[in-house]
């Protein structure tokens, strides 16, 4: 199915709204998505942004504030 070739992407966090933040975890996994920003124009706070996103858990945005990035380039945790 489609969905599955979703997995294979990794997406950042700008998404400008906590719903479809919540919805992107959801359908893709908290594995594949890592903090974004487009300042100037987008979240001023994404670390912020990600921790206020009640619908995912603490270990979800742990993923994608740091370790997803982490492991993506290699580096230690």
């Amino acid at each position: 199915p489609p969905i599955e070739y979703l997995r294979m992407l990794y997406y950042d966090s700008c998404v400008y709204d906590r719903a479809v933040l919540a919805h992107l975890v959801e359908k893709v996994g908290a594995d594949r998505v890592v903090l974004g920003s487009d300042y100037p124009v987008g979240e001023m706070k994404p670390v912020e942004f990600v921790r206020d996103t009640a619908a995912i858990s603490g270990a979800q945005q742990d993923r994608i504030i740091s370790t997803n990035a982490a492991k993506l380039l290699g580096l230690p945790n």
